[in-house]
């Protein structure tokens, strides 16, 4: 319950010492991407010279991608999703110590 909900399935059933590779989809993992969250921003917020594809961070620290730039309307396109947001994962798991819950 401390992870994505894709990781718990994936140690299911593994005896310590065991390893698995896990396939998560995007609903048990950080969800589908929002296309509600890809916003359009002003290039003058933004550093010089941005691409599409860029990735830059806010304030807080958040990692947002550069989906496009737009030189002629002065804007960009940003996509504010959590950076693995609709992605397909893939883990490596090896269970190393089972411990008792509580």
């Amino acid at each position: 319950g401390q992870v994505i909900p894709g990781f718990d399935i994936a140690v299911l059933g593994l005896a310590v010492g065991e390893t698995r590779t896990q396939r998560i989809e995007p609903a048990d993992g950080y969800g589908p991407s929002d296309p509600e969250l890809v916003i359009e921003v002003p290039l003058a917020d933004l550093p010089e010279g941005v691409v599409a594809g860029d990735p830059l961070f806010t304030g807080t620290s958040q990692q947002v991608t550069v989906v496009s730039v737009d030189e002629g309307a002065g804007t960009a396109m940003i996509d504010t999703n959590f950076f693995l947001a609709g992605k397909v994962l893939i883990f490596d798991v090896e269970l190393v110590e089972l411990i008792p819950a509580g």
